[in-house]
């Protein structure tokens, strides 16, 4: 229910533009100022239908409109000044009503208790005058309401019409508590969500880091090893990268990086893990995988990769290749990192011999020139 309200048009205002965490904010503000709005009209309704008191839902009407005012600021993009606004707001129209219009009996001064959780839910965590502010003046209005017992009320209300709305307030305030909770728990999922993205994500690629690779790599190596199925690994290396960035510089070359690892994303199986190790450097766990096809996989990842042009202002296109050291897990391989040693210096072996180029680890130690 929580995803599908703050897909709603309304909530959305004045988001374009910001970054995840505080376009949930901002979301969340505005969420909260219209469900409010809806309780106060609510509210008109049922003074002008039940209670016959025009003057006092034309007030809370006047206050929905004030509530509404909120949206504004966030429209104009005063994000702090909206959630100021909306406090205040509430802040009067519950000491209104709860002292000079129904008085303590109808019970309003209750809303008074969903202060604290509100301003720590929309404000930010820099905020931290607000957040006092508010809760404090929330505590302290509270306790005036609540002693103002003999002021007389504007209406007087009868027993039955005192204990329905004493009781609307309750309930509502309940709602409203476990709204702002699920609201906050929504959010904090969200962020969690977004901080394991962050964590296992390459910033520049968007495939995944080394620090996931070694994650989903292990895991792949440990089943491997137990049910002694097959499976290989390729270590791939820009040609001439250093070249790359220094001739048409960085913005060149992370572009080069970005088109390298969508290409080798697109021409890899969903079984397949592909992350950017490091640098100019990609590894790519196939499981289920024998060396023989796994050489397969890396000429065609090479040959795709030779395609990629980079568009170049008054130059023809850039295009590079790519060095790729391949090995497969044997008996012998202790590890995901030793596995990796072996692709390593497959890899080497390729640059040393002319870049470009696939090599299998079983060659390097055919030729005696293991360093592992």
């Amino acid at each position: 229910m929580i995803k599908k309200l703050v897909h709603l048009g309304f909530i959305n205002i004045g988001t374009d533009r910001l970054e995840h965490v505080e376009a949930t904010k901002v979301q969340t503000t505005n969420l909260v100022t219209v469900v409010t709005c809806v309780v106060a009209l609510l509210y008109a309704l049922y003074f002008l239908l039940s209670l016959n008191q025009t003057a006092v839902a034309a007030i809370n009407l006047a206050f929905v409109v004030c509530y509404g005012f909120g949206l504004l600021f966030s429209h104009k993009r005063y994000y702090r000044g909206a959630k100021v606004w909306f406090f205040t707001v509430l802040m009067a129209h519950v000491y209104l009503f709860s002292v000079h219009t129904f008085g303590v009996g109808a019970g309003f001064h209750f809303y008074y208790l969903i202060i604290t959780p509100g301003v720590f839910l929309l404000f930010n965590e820099n905020d931290r005058v607000e957040k006092f502010v508010f809760s404090l003046a929330g505590g302290i209005l509270f306790y005036v309401c609540s002693e103002a017992a003999d002021t007389a009320p504007i209406i007087s209300l009868d027993a039955q019409s005192e204990r329905l709305l004493f009781y609307s307030v309750i309930y509502v305030t309940m709602i409203e508590t476990y709204f702002i909770m699920a609201l906050l728990s929504h959010n904090i999922d969200l962020y969690q969500k977004e901080l394991k993205a962050i964590a296992a994500t390459d910033a520049l690629t968007g495939i995944n880091n080394r620090r996931m690779f070694m994650m989903i790599g292990e895991e792949l190596f440990e089943n491997a090893k137990r049910y002694e199925h097959p499976l290989s690994l390729l270590l791939l290396d820009i040609d001439y990268f250093k070249k790359i960035n220094d001739v048409y510089g960085h913005l060149v070359g992370d572009e080069a990086l970005k088109q390298v690892a969508a290409t080798l994303k697109a021409n890899l199986r969903a079984s397949d893990s592909l992350a950017r190790y490091g640098g100019e450097e990609f590894v790519v766990v196939l499981p289920e995988t024998d060396i023989t096809s796994a050489l397969a996989v890396a000429e065609n990842l090479r040959h795709a990769v030779s395609k990629i042009q980079i568009e170049l202002p008054e130059e023809a296109p850039l295009t590079f290749t790519v060095s790729i050291g391949a090995a497969e897990k044997t008996a012998d391989t202790p590890c995901l990192m030793g596995l990796l040693t072996c692709a390593d210096n497959a890899l080497y072996r390729a640059k040393e011999t002319g870049r470009n180029r696939v090599i299998n680890h079983g060659q390097v130690k055919e030729e005696g020139l293991a360093f592992s």
